[in-house]
């Protein structure tokens, strides 16, 4: 008799428990559902991660510049009749730098406004060949500012990495404080004077730049952007018979900004 009582109190447990459990697991499936939907959604979301939530609307940073198709083009004439020589060397500033500033216009859209600093010339020698062994010697340097105007495009499409961006625009290159030297020596040493340059000098041209590159954040705050931009220049900043400025200009470079 005690043994029937005792399975008697376990399975009306059972049952309680049973009853229990079916009132409240439409409750407790409510309320799964609901704390799962954020995650669903946010996980569908096509905002990129980068862009719109680790990187501020506007962010400057400084920028490290390189040029290898350098900026000076040099040659070397000879007249064959007169023997007359005019040869260039060139004094390339491959290396620059300057600074960026990065503003976040809409969605997938952000303005790159910056400015990078150069500093080159060329050195150039005349000989005319004569009886008197007359030899004019020209030096030239100048800074150069490239100012380029861009708007970069970080959407999902075409993107070669989750934070990669391409960018297109407008660049303005200003050449300042042309610095011209000019000597004339013959057999007797230094005379007076040297003719004007033939040089042409074209202090300010503009450009059209595309360019490529990736943009993120580390646990610092420390943004990073390293990137290659190409510059078609519309005209030469300096234009002679054996001188000349690149109008093909590739551009690698890295900004750093908190």
């Amino acid at each position: 008799m005690k043994e029937v009582r005792t399975r008697f109190w376990r399975f009306t447990g059972f049952l309680a428990a049973s009853s229990a459990l079916f009132v409240t697991s439409p409750a407790l499936w409510a309320q799964a559902q609901q704390t799962s939907t954020p995650l669903s959604s946010s996980s569908s979301s096509s905002v990129p991660e980068i862009y719109e939530q680790t990187l501020p609307r506007v962010w400057v940073g400084l920028s490290a510049n390189f040029s290898p198709l350098k900026l000076f083009t040099g040659s070397t004439s000879i007249n064959s009749t007169t023997g007359q020589i005019i040869s260039t060397t060139v004094a390339n500033g491959e290396a620059g730098g300057g600074l960026n500033i990065n503003l976040h216009l809409l969605h997938n859209y952000w303005l790159n406004v910056g400015g990078a600093y150069y500093f080159g010339g060329y050195d150039r020698s005349n000989s005319l060949n004569d009886a008197a062994g007359t030899l004019y010697v020209e030096r030239t340097r100048a800074r150069m500012f490239d100012f380029p105007v861009l708007v970069r495009y970080t959407g999902s499409k075409f993107r070669w990495s989750r934070y990669s961006f391409y960018e297109l625009g407008g660049a303005l290159r200003y050449a300042s404080s042309v610095d011209v030297h000019e000597t004339a020596v013959d057999t007797n040493g230094y005379f007076c004077c040297a003719p004007a340059s033939d040089i042409r000098v074209r202090k300010a041209t503009g450009g059209v730049t595309i360019g490529t590159g990736i943009v993120f954040k580390d646990d610092f705050g420390i943004k990073s952007a390293p990137e290659i931009r190409y510059t078609r220049w519309l005209d030469s900043t300096f234009a002679g018979p054996t001188v000349g400025t690149m109008r093909n200009q590739l551009e690698i470079a890295i900004t750093l900004g908190r």
